[in-house]
């Protein structure tokens, strides 16, 4: 993991919880949302949890893939739009998450020096 330029760097390998797959590569993340970003986001997001009025793992991680697919600059082609709602594992997006998160506290104590 690191910080380069303002963007998040890290690999990340995790074996899918139901499939056993790895999914595996290099991701290069903007921390932030632009706010037209955040308004794409906003429309992507109620377009993959439109009718979702209960299943609360779904809406979040629905929330996940609209936001961190605006944030990717670069990330593996399992990560890619067309292919990201086809994943059978959950565990690929909550790795991505902690990852991200990582890179956002250590920005978060680079600024704060």
């Amino acid at each position: 993991m690191a910080l380069v330029n303002d963007r998040a760097v890290f690999d990340i390998s995790v074996k899918g919880e139901n499939t056993g797959k790895v999914y595996a590569g290099k991701f290069v993340m903007k921390l932030f949302l632009s706010l037209k970003d955040r308004s794409k986001a906003a429309v992507e997001f109620s377009k993959l949890n439109e009718g979702n009025t209960q299943d609360e793992e779904m809406t979040y991680l629905n929330k996940i893939i609209s936001e961190y697919q605006l944030l990717a600059e670069e990330s593996p082609e399992w990560f890619s739009k067309g292919k990201i709602l086809d994943l059978e594992d959950f565990s690929p997006l909550v790795s991505l998450k902690e990852e991200l998160e990582k890179c956002l506290t250590e920005y978060s104590a680079k600024i704060d020096k």
